[in-house]
C-alpha cells in the first residue's frame, strides 16, 4: 500500500474524529444582515411584509370536528404510531375557528422576526437571498416563535 493512500486515509479518519467531537457552533447573523429594505411587490412593508390583502394573507377556518389517527384494519400502510391512543386507533378533534396563513412565511417575513426579536438564527441559509422566497431550514421553536411573534 502506498504511504501516500494510508496518509489520505489517515487524514480523513482523524478530520471525521475531530468532527465528531467538536462543539455545536450557533451562528447569530448580524443585526444589519436581517434588515429588509425597500418595496416588494405584493406585501405590505407597514407589516412586517405580509402579503397586501384585506387579512394580511390569512384566511379563517371555521370550527369544526375532524376524526384523528389510522385505523390499521381500514388502511393497511396505517403505522401503530398513528394511533389515537394506546386503546383507541382513532378519535375526534374539536377545533375553534383560526386563521392561517395562505401563504409559505417568506425570507422577508421571516428576517423581519429575526431582527425585531433579536432571534437567533442557527442556520443562516434560512434566510436566503430571495425575499419573496419561502423560507426554509427553520426549526420547530424558531417556528413557534415566529408565530408567537407575529
Amino acid at each position: 500500500v502506498p504511504l501516500a493512500a494510508v496518509g489520505l486515509v489517515l487524514a480523513v479518519w482523524v478530520s471525521l474524529q475531530l468532527a465528531g467531537s467538536a462543539p455545536a457552533v450557533e451562528m447569530r447573523v448580524a443585526s444589519s444582515e436581517l434588515s429588509v429594505s425597500g418595496d416588494l411587490p405584493g406585501f405590505r412593508a407597514d407589516a412586517w411584509y405580509l402579503p397586501d390583502d384585506e387579512l394580511l394573507g390569512f384566511v379563517g377556518v371555521p370550527e369544526g370536528s375532524f376524526l384523528m389517527g389510522s385505523d390499521p384494519s381500514l388502511d393497511p400502510l396505517a403505522f401503530d404510531i398513528e394511533r389515537w391512543s394506546t386503546t383507541s386507533a382513532q378519535g375526534r378533534v374539536e377545533l375553534p375557528n383560526y386563521f392561517i396563513g395562505r401563504f409559505e412565511v417568506t425570507v422577508a417575513q421571516f428576517r423581519v422576526f429575526a431582527h425585531e426579536s433579536g432571534r437567533r438564527i442557527i442556520d443562516s441559509n434560512a434566510l436566503g437571498s430571495e425575499l419573496s422566497h419561502p423560507v426554509v431550514g427553520v426549526s420547530w421553536t424558531d417556528a413557534v416563535a415566529y408565530t408567537q411573534w407575529l
